[in-house]
């Protein structure tokens, strides 16, 4: 059974740079799932391709993964980028970036991923 997907796309190894995506059956939200998903894929990322950055996308009313993003990874909203995604009829939304560093993972991003995950 299929449960959601998790991994790093528009990899570029040249500037060490890449994007996160997570996406996951709502029956599996607040598992835990997710938390040890990304907390792999950022490891890859940083220790595996020594990567600088990550960057994650959500959108305005992605609550949950706003506060995730803000409470469990530990890291603020970068940005907000106006108009990035087309739902049709002239209406566009908001993309609320975020971004995870190299040296926040080593610091503290990391063992609070691992904490989180052990309390399961």
């Amino acid at each position: 059974m299929v449960i959601g997907c998790c991994g790093l796309n528009n990899i570029d190894l040249a500037n060490r740079c890449s994007e996160a995506g997570i996406i996951l059956d709502a029956r599996f939200w607040r598992t835990g799932v997710s938390t040890e998903a990304l907390y792999l894929t950022l490891k890859f990322g940083f220790e595996t391709l020594c990567l600088h950055r990550i960057s994650l996308h959500t959108t305005e009313g992605n609550l949950g993964m706003r506060g995730w993003m803000e409470k469990a990874v530990g890291v603020e909203v970068e940005c907000i980028r106006k108009d990035v995604l087309y739902l049709g009829n002239d209406k566009y939304i908001d993309s609320w970036d975020y971004a995870v560093f190299d040296h926040d993972w080593y610091l503290s991003v990391e063992k609070n991923l691992r904490a989180r995950i052990a309390k399961r």
